[in-house]
């Protein structure tokens, strides 16, 4: 009876690992990783400077890291704090990915023009426009070896879409903060 009981137990067990009920078991992760980028605005245009992005160091990665599938980039968003800038001034950019050894750099998103008077410190974050091309390639980073770096470039612009006209000492600046919203995907 012992035998039949247990050999019960272990084709039930089976049973849930092969219809996929066990990989419910272990859900699927939502997390951000944020970067913030302090621009003073010495010309129209400009590249801020690298940041890492690394999802070991995380603690999702940790609970996890044995039963991780996969990541997706469910969003890319910025928002504009901490500004100092004139009222008709817009802003455009293209944010940037390279492997953790700089040898590749894919583009991930691009900032469409915005009046950066606009946006500063309000609490909705701006989304980015995504670029396919660029994530899958951020994705295989993920993957392996578990990190990327980023930058973005940016565009000053006037209302007509001329550069705007900087002299250097106007003491204009701003923080551009980047966030990815990433889904890690795990199962048994």
């Amino acid at each position: 009876m012992k035998k039949l009981f247990l050999g019960s137990l272990l084709l039930g067990f089976a049973g849930l690992m092969s219809c996929g009920l066990f990989d419910e078991l272990i859900p699927d992760v939502d997390t951000t990783y944020t970067s913030q980028f302090v621009v003073s605005i010495l010309s129209n245009e400009g590249v801020t400077v690298m940041d890492n992005v690394d999802v070991t160091d995380s603690q999702d990665y940790e609970d996890f890291k044995d039963n991780i599938k996969g990541y997706k980039i469910t969003k890319i968003t910025y928002s504009v704090v901490q500004a100092n800038v004139p009222d008709d001034m817009y802003l455009s950019g293209l944010i940037k990915c390279y492997s953790s050894d700089e040898q590749e750099v894919v583009s991930v998103g691009t900032i469409e023009p915005v009046k950066l008077f606009d946006i500063i410190d309000i609490s909705d974050e701006q989304d980015v426009t995504q670029l396919n091309e660029g994530i899958a390639k951020v994705l295989d980073w993920l993957d392996a070896p578990g990190n990327f770096k980023m930058n973005a470039a940016y565009s000053l612009k006037d209302a007509t879409g001329g550069a705007y006209p900087i002299l250097g000492d106007e003491g204009y600046g701003f923080t551009l903060k980047l966030k990815f919203y990433v889904t890690v995907e795990t199962g048994a």
